[in-house]
């Protein structure tokens, strides 16, 4: 029994260092930038006062909520640069995830964006990219214990997250991966980027 709790102990002191290797400057993960910390503006800009899109991380009892119109501008943006740099099937299914999430507008509900990903898998790509760059700007509400309603009950609101640290993965050339943690080095979100 003693091997067993030691074995575990060593674990649990492992974790969150591979997870601070991910969120902080780390040789082991390799050409890791230096940490940037980003202020959500989630709370100021009233993202829980109406229907929202939202990204469910259960393993970390997180949900992450964005309004539409940031979702649906940042698709614009992401089409516009697939066309300059020719990126055609890109931009295509930029394109194509934009109109499926425009039918639905206006939201009536929360709704949740994965359903557009078992509408069609090929949106998963499309929805990561779209969720990294809105972190990046801090245009999210990020919501611990999402089983409150955040309009409801603002106590359980106090201890969620204001600010996120994103460190990015690649050379100096280019990003191949991105993540976003809170301040305890919990990953909340991450993304490798697939080039075509």
């Amino acid at each position: 029994m003693p091997k067993l709790a030691s074995l575990l102990l060593v674990l649990s002191l492992i974790a969150p260092l591979d997870t601070f290797a991910r969120c902080g400057p780390s040789r082991l993960r390799g050409h890791v930038t230096k940490p940037v910390t980003i202020t959500l503006k989630g709370a100021e800009r009233g993202i829980r006062n109406a229907p929202a899109f939202y990204l469910r991380q259960p393993n970390q009892w997180v949900m992450m909520f964005f309004k539409p119109e940031d979702i649906i501008e940042q698709l614009k943006k992401d089409g516009a640069r697939y066309r300059a740099e020719i990126l055609t099937m890109a931009a295509s299914g930029a394109q194509a995830y934009l109109d499926a999430i425009t039918r639905d507008l206006p939201l009536k509900e929360d709704t949740d964006l994965f359903k557009y990903v078992l509408h069609d898998r090929s949106f998963l790509t499309r929805q990561e990219v779209v969720i990294a760059e809105l972190l990046k700007l801090g245009q999210v509400y990020v919501d611990h214990w999402p089983f409150q309603d955040a309009k409801r009950d603002p106590i359980d609101d106090a201890d969620d997250p204001t600010t996120l640290t994103m460190v990015s993965q690649g050379t100096s050339d280019e990003e191949i991966a991105r993540y976003f943690c809170e301040s305890g080095g919990a990953e909340v979100f991450s993304v490798t980027y697939i080039f075509y």
